[in-house]
């Protein structure tokens, strides 16, 4: 699902840290990934076709609280504006629901 609010995620976060360009080792594509996709793919030249391979990292603590923070003001903010309700939200709810995500 895409949701049309988010804005790229590239400097989305602002001031939350930026850490340090991980690698991925060839040791883990040739025994981890490449395993999985000849399984998914079943044929060798399906495979041949992959140039690129994206990998993505889970969130730190710090980057859901923000994100959590930023999509509980999208909707507050939605919900003055078409319904006229006003929503506070307390921090440690933020920190809460980040948690559970």
């Amino acid at each position: 699902m895409v949701v049309s609010h988010v804005k790229p995620l590239f400097g989305f976060l602002g001031d939350c840290e930026v850490h340090d360009r991980i690698n991925v080792s060839s040791k883990f594509k040739e025994r981890v990934v490449r395993p999985i996709l000849k399984h998914h793919f079943q044929r060798d030249e399906f495979l041949g076709r992959i140039n690129e391979i994206v990998y993505f990292l889970p969130f730190s603590k710090p980057e859901l609280a923000q994100l959590v923070t930023k999509e509980l003001k999208f909707w507050a903010d939605k919900a003055k504006q078409k319904h006229k309700i006003d929503l506070k939200v307390i921090t440690k709810s933020t920190y809460q629901l980040s948690i559970i995500l």
